[in-house]
């Protein structure tokens, strides 16, 4: 996946308020911001609510925002999720969204692509923090190591070494089925 970056020029109208560029900013980040929530919290009602409040912030600040405007969005996002959960006083380690309890098909059930993407979630969201980071940007959102290691402020050696341990723990959660 080829992820091409976002026009400066645009970001810079967007740091002026420009509604035309904040919009297209909107645009193109929301999808990123909302998957990225998504997979490190409870469900997709929260995740769109989430994505709605990094964009709020997003909008208060974005006047004095300067550096990478990516990795300025991502640190609010990660910042907007540990505040929830802060709030709600619930560890992620622990959150079973009741969807998942709901959807769980018969031994008869065909289609099973749906339940395989929502255990990797709840897998997703035994990692550490980091971990889950790294596991999203990487995989969900196409980043290369170079840009994670931008985003995440930490250098490529520290980023691959995250991503190798945050795959060995996955794949033992998904191996011992600890994902209930």
């Amino acid at each position: 996946m080829e992820l091409r970056e976002f026009p400066e020029d645009i970001i810079e109208k967007a740091r002026s308020l420009d509604s035309k560029a904040v919009s297209a900013v909107f645009e193109h980040y929301y999808p990123k911001i909302y998957r990225y929530c998504y997979y490190r919290c409870e469900s997709r009602e929260q995740a769109e609510d989430l994505a709605s409040e990094v964009f709020v912030k997003v909008v208060k600040s974005i006047k004095h925002q300067s550096g990478n405007f990516e990795a300025w969005l991502y640190t609010i996002a990660k910042n907007t999720l540990t505040d929830y959960y802060r709030r709600k006083s619930v560890r992620k380690e622990n959150s079973v969204d009741e969807e998942i309890l709901e959807a769980m098909p018969d031994e008869k059930a065909v289609d099973n692509a749906p339940l395989i993407q929502e255990e990797l979630k709840v897998a997703i969201n035994k990692l550490t923090d980091e971990q889950q980071q790294v596991i999203t940007l990487k995989f969900i959102e196409g980043y290369d190591t170079a840009k994670i290691a931008e985003i995440m402020k930490k250098s490529v050696g520290a980023i691959k070494a995250l991503q190798f341990r945050a795959l060995i723990s996955l794949k033992g959660i998904l191996k011992e089925g600890q994902i209930s």
